[in-house]
């Protein structure tokens, strides 16, 4: 799933692993990801330098190796304090509307979990809003930006996507993506009354006007996002690696919302792919609980590594086998997916 200088690196992102080095391999490995220019892992420039600083080893790099590091995570750092500033200017000029704010995935959590040095740089702002404001967010936002129009799906349709991208221009343009649920609603059973009861204000503004998924509800979020995007996201994985090291998590609870939620198919794999590669701190009886007595493991552990966009165009029969695949080993039932792609037909009809 990843190459070994890959996962050399995603190890070395970590925030709360504590060593006193690293060996050459993780160098080398470091010093090719710069050579290639490698979009792999460019969230997590930060805690990478981070991690070296750390560790006393940034001597271990020539000066201009050490230079463009440096210059990345500070690059990441300026990100993350302007998606900061917006996404609060945002929630309050929402709030004024009469619209709640959750903030997902890096908007929530990408400076926190990495708070002892350079924070992870998020590449856009997702926000979850309530279902019944989802037409007005969308209303509100179009005056502050452009929509990013889904090339398969007509305009008119878009109101029947759980999520829409604005392109908000000014002196640092951001993307804001607005979310009406944190997937297509057919898939699974997420209660979305249970994320906003359950949800906590964000810890850089905590009195102001945005709010957090639970842990629990965010662990649940990234088996979810990686399942949809099939690809285990690089910042994602770390994320969870951080989330259950720094979090107190009630991972009894957790199973329990993903077996009301009907995920747990996807979440025994993602968990279990952090345990695997990044050996996060998830107690083995939580994995074990999660795990489908059936096929569906091995189904979306070979959709997984086959990844979306692996066979070109998402319309060509190859990746077509792969989504269907997906779909019938991460959801609860065949009900579930006619369901699914019964509202994509619908959605992308022009």
């Amino acid at each position: 799933m990843f190459h070994e200088h890959q996962l050399r690196l995603l190890r070395l992102a970590r925030e709360s692993v504590v060593s006193s080095e690293i060996d050459s391999d993780d160098v080398n490995s470091l010093i090719h990801w710069l050579d290639a220019s490698e979009p792999f892992l460019s969230t997590l420039s930060g805690p990478i330098y981070s991690s070296l600083l750390k560790r006393n080893q940034t001597h271990r790099f020539s000066d201009d190796k050490h230079a463009l590091l440096e210059s990345q995570a500070k690059a990441a750092m300026l990100s993350v304090l302007e998606n900061q500033q917006q996404l609060q200017e945002l929630s309050r000029f929402l709030g004024e509307k009469g619209i709640s704010v959750i903030a997902l995935k890096g908007s929530a959590h990408g400076s926190s979990l990495y708070g002892q040095g350079y924070p992870r740089m998020s590449c856009d702002i997702d926000i979850l809003v309530k279902p019944s404001d989802y037409d007005s967010c969308r209303e509100i936002l179009g005056t502050l930006g452009k929509p990013i129009r889904d090339p398969l799906v007509p305009f008119r349709n878009a109101a029947m996507l759980f999520e829409w991208a604005y392109r908000i221009d000014g002196p640092f343009p951001k993307i804001i993506e607005v979310h009406s649920g944190l997937t297509h609603p057919q898939l699974f059973n997420i209660d979305n009354e249970e994320l906003w009861d359950k949800s906590r204000p964000h810890s850089d503004f905590p009195n102001d006007t945005v709010h957090c998924l639970c842990p629990e509800h965010t662990l649940l979020h990234l088996a979810i996002h990686g399942f949809r995007d099939l690809t285990i996201l690089s910042h994602s994985l770390v994320d969870t690696f951080e989330i259950a090291s720094q979090w107190k998590i009630d991972w009894k609870m957790l199973c329990e919302t993903a077996s009301a939620w009907e995920v747990e198919a996807i979440a025994h794999y993602w968990l279990l792919q952090a345990w695997l590669l990044l050996d996060a701190p998830i107690p083995s009886w939580v994995v074990a609980q999660l795990q489908p007595r059936d096929w569906r493991t091995m189904g979306l552990d070979w959709a997984f590594t086959q990844g979306r966009n692996t066979h070109g165009e998402l319309s060509s029969p190859a990746n077509r086998l792969v989504q269907l695949t997906s779909l019938l080993c991460g959801t609860s039932g065949l009900g579930r997916v006619l369901a699914f792609l019964r509202y994509r037909q619908r959605m992308v009809r022009h």
